[in-house]
């Protein structure tokens, strides 16, 4: 069985599991080789994001304000954004975005009334064929001619349609390690239940709940976390992975728009699909009978769940 060490270290310190001074006594990566004699190492530095190149299209030379993102296919809420500006004199809108390597969506929203969506799709404006379009991020390698101009997909795809958090979505400070909500200082009061829903600090990170069973979801440029996690038996509303050998992260609800997790504060951004149209990793985690905890850097390697 093969183990990647930094890799998965790599991913957790940027989910917050464990601290960058750790990160940086792991500078490589070795994998076990199949006699379990020999070790390769592998730099983390050699995993570079992909690069995508398009154009917002609006049906007239004037083009609003928006925000074009990248959203993750085998979880609709975890989303890359950027902001582009006005077009007035028919110039070419274009953009650009760097990405770690995946598979994902891509649409621009216009930020008005209820919002409005435009996706990557087989027809550019048409109702017919406006099925969103899965585009490949590879490591290292430049992706063009992505288009996002097709304004019937929510009308068709209504499940695709999630809006991004909002411009300019400030990250909190709370960032060091033993701020008052992660502190050993920490007061007697019970925190309120843990909200499943999708939460934003600059990254995703996502709670999940069936049957009264909780997983957390995170996604990074280092990957995606998933992972089961359970109440502390000796403090309530408390969570940690169930996994033992990262039982030390603490997952907490702050109030109803807050998530304390590892130390950092999450503002929550939208609501998370249901059981019945989550991916099947999380269904499976959502369902294990015994602690799972599944790891997946950009190449595609994974720590089996256990």
């Amino acid at each position: 069985m093969r183990f990647y060490t930094s890799v998965l270290s790599a991913l957790l310190a940027a989910s917050g599991l464990i601290s960058s001074q750790s990160l940086a006594t792991a500078s490589g990566l070795r994998e076990e080789s199949a006699d379990a004699t020999s070790y390769t190492p592998q730099l983390i530095a050699q995993v570079e994001p992909g690069i995508v190149e398009g154009r917002r299209v609006f049906g007239s030379e004037v083009i609003d304000a928006m925000r074009v993102c990248a959203q993750l296919v085998s979880n609709l809420h975890l989303m890359t954004c950027i902001d582009q500006p006005a077009i007035w004199d028919g110039s070419i809108a274009s953009f650009r975005m760097s990405l770690a390597p995946g598979d994902y969506y891509f649409f621009s929203y216009l930020e008005e009334d209820d919002g409005y969506f435009f996706y990557y799709a087989p027809s550019m404006f048409g109702s017919a064929n406006s099925r969103p379009i899965v585009v490949k991020v590879r490591s290292g390698q430049t992706t063009s001619g992505i288009i996002v101009s097709n304004g019937s997909t929510c009308s068709n795809y209504p499940q695709f349609c999630i809006a991004p958090p909002s411009s300019g979505t400030p990250a909190t400070s709370s960032s060091q390690s033993g701020t008052a909500a992660d502190s050993s200082s920490q007061s007697n009061d019970v925190p309120p239940d843990l909200i499943p829903a999708a939460y934003y600090r600059g990254a995703y990170v996502s709670v999940f709940e069936h049957n009264g069973q909780f997983c957390y979801v995170g996604f990074s440029r280092n990957g995606q976390l998933i992972a089961s996690i359970s109440e502390d038996s000796e403090q309530p509303n408390i969570y940690r992975f169930d996994d033992p050998d990262h039982r030390d992260t603490r997952i907490f609800q702050v109030d109803a728009t807050t998530l304390s997790y590892g130390g950092g504060e999450y503002e929550r951004v939208n609501d998370v699909q249901p059981f019945s149209q989550v991916g099947s990793n999380i269904q499976a985690c959502l369902t294990s009978e015994v602690p799972y905890f599944e790891a997946e850097e950009h190449t595609g390697r994974q720590r089996p769940s256990r």
